[in-house]
């Protein structure tokens, strides 16, 4: 679970060689089972998740927490 300014909230769960769907998203423009690739989470830095793909839309790159970074990582 990983969460940034302003009350932003999202969950994922690791599918293997680094790719991620999400679970649950509150607050964000992420959704449930969206995909992406992401090599580590850090606290207070911005997370930088690469070939996102949203249903049918081509994969693009979306930072979260871009100006403050994570404010919360927490493996559950």
């Amino acid at each position: 679970m990983v969460s940034w300014k302003p009350n932003r909230r999202c969950t994922f769960r690791y599918l293997g060689d680094q790719q991620f769907i999400v679970e649950e998203a509150v607050n964000s423009k992420l959704k449930a089972n969206d995909t992406f690739f992401c090599a580590v989470f850090i606290l207070n830095a911005p997370l930088y998740l690469t070939n996102l793909v949203q249903g049918n839309n081509p994969p693009v790159t979306f930072v979260a927490g871009k100006k403050d970074g994570l404010c919360e990582v927490k493996k559950i």
